[in-house]
């Protein structure tokens, strides 16, 4: 038991080596990493953001930061609430995010027929790393 915690720990150990840091990532590499975001419409590139469009992006990631804390908050001191909270925070994520990201989509109307009917905990999460990765692309 104990070599198949080792074993797996030193696996994650060579992810974690081998993984590329995100903001190193592309703009295609984390479309290919969220499999979701695959056929995602176009949207404006960080480096053509203006300030407003740029402090938006900032927004839009420290509000999902806030959000993971008080999930990892709540769920540190009830697991009762856990499942409340997770589902609390996907929604304030989805609606945080895809404000912004509706926002800098090229085809609005492209956008909201991209985004019906895709599984909401997915989408949360792509929509949170493609922010993070938005606002990482920053002053490049």
């Amino acid at each position: 038991m104990a070599a198949r915690k080792e074993a797996n720990r030193t696996d994650e150990a060579k992810d974690a080596k081998t993984a590329k840091p995100l903001e190193e990532m592309t703009f295609d590499e984390v479309k290919q990493d969220q499999k979701i975001l695959a056929d995602l419409p176009d949207i404006q590139k960080p480096e053509t953001f203006t300030p407003k469009v740029a402090a938006e992006c900032m927004q839009t990631r420290a509000r999902i930061r806030e959000v993971f804390r008080q999930i990892q908050e709540s769920t540190a001191e009830n697991a009762k609430d856990s499942a409340y909270a997770l589902a609390v925070g996907t929604a304030d994520i989805l609606n945080t995010a895809d404000e912004f990201l509706r926002s800098i989509s090229l085809d609005a109307n492209a956008y909201d027929a991209w985004s019906r009917g895709r599984n909401p905990d997915a989408l949360a999460y792509a929509y949170a790393t493609l922010v993070f990765w938005l606002e990482a692309q920053l002053g490049k």
